[in-house]
C-alpha cells in the first residue's frame, strides 16, 4: 500500500503498526512506501499498490474513487486540519482575516487537495504547496510563510518531539481517515474493517504551544 505523510511521525508509525497487526490477524503480510499525496493516490487507483494507507471518510467528494473501496473503519479517528503561526500573539480569527490579502502567505502539504479547497473557500490569497510537513514547519518558523495548515496528527509530533515554537491557532476541519483498496483487493475491504475495529483506537497527541 502506498502511503503519503512524514514517516517520523508517531502516528503513522502507530498506524502502520495497527494496519500490520489487522493484516497479520487475518494471516497476510502488510508493507508500504511513502510517495507524496497526489502520486500515492494515483498508484492506489491504477493497481499499482493495492491501496491506500489512510485517507478522508469523503474523498470520493473531491477526489476520483471510480477504482478504490473504503475499508469501513478509521485508521484514525478524531483527525483534524488545524493552523500553526510562529507568532504567539496570533489567532484562528487574525489566520482568517490576513490570509484574504498577499503580504500573508499561507503553506499546505503540496496533493493534499482537501486543505487546498478549504483555504480556496476561505478566500486565502497566497498558498504555497510543501513538499512535507517538516518544510512547513520550517518555513513557518523561518519567517517565510505566516501560517501553515496541514493534519494535526503529522504536524504535532514534529513540534512536541523538537519542542519548537510554534503555535497552534486552532481546527478548521474535523476529518477521520479511512484506508482505501483498489478494487481487485475489494474482498479484504471487510475482513480487514472487522480487525481495525478490534484493534486500539489511534488517538491524536495533546496539543503543541498554544
Amino acid at each position: 500500500m502506498t502511503c503519503s505523510q512524514d514517516i517520523s511521525s508517531d502516528i503513522i508509525i502507530l498506524g502502520k503498526q495497527k494496519m500490520t497487526q489487522a493484516f497479520v490477524n487475518l494471516g497476510l503480510d502488510f508493507d508500504y512506501k511513502i510517495e507524496p499525496q497526489q502520486r500515492a493516490l494515483h498508484s492506489a487507483q491504477s493497481g499499482a499498490s493495492d491501496g491506500v494507507c489512510g485517507r478522508p471518510f469523503n474523498l470520493s467528494t473531491f477526489e476520483d474513487t471510480t477504482n478504490l473501496i473504503r475499508v469501513e473503519a478509521p485508521i484514525v479517528a478524531g483527525g483534524t486540519i488545524g493552523v500553526w503561526s510562529a507568532n504567539k500573539g496570533k489567532t484562528l480569527k487574525d489566520f482568517f482575516i490576513n490570509s484574504v490579502t498577499p503580504n500573508y502567505p499561507v503553506g499546505y502539504l503540496k496533493g493534499n487537495l482537501i486543505t487546498k479547497n478549504l483555504l480556496e473557500s476561505f478566500g486565502t490569497t497566497k498558498t504555497i504547496a510543501l513538499r512535507t510537513v517538516s518544510s512547513g514547519v520550517k518555513m513557518t518558523l523561518a519567517g517565510r510563510i505566516s501560517y501553515f495548515v496541514g493534519d494535526r496528527f503529522t504536524v504535532e509530533p514534529i513540534i512536541i518531539e523538537n519542542n519548537l515554537k510554534l503555535y497552534y491557532l486552532g481546527d478548521i476541519k474535523n476529518l477521520n481517515y479511512y484506508p482505501y483498496l483498489n478494487i481487485k483487493k475489494s474482498h479484504l475491504a471487510e475482513p480487514l474493517a472487522r480487525e481495525l475495529k478490534l484493534l486500539k483506537p489511534i488517538e491524536l497527541p495533546s496539543s503543541s504551544n498554544k
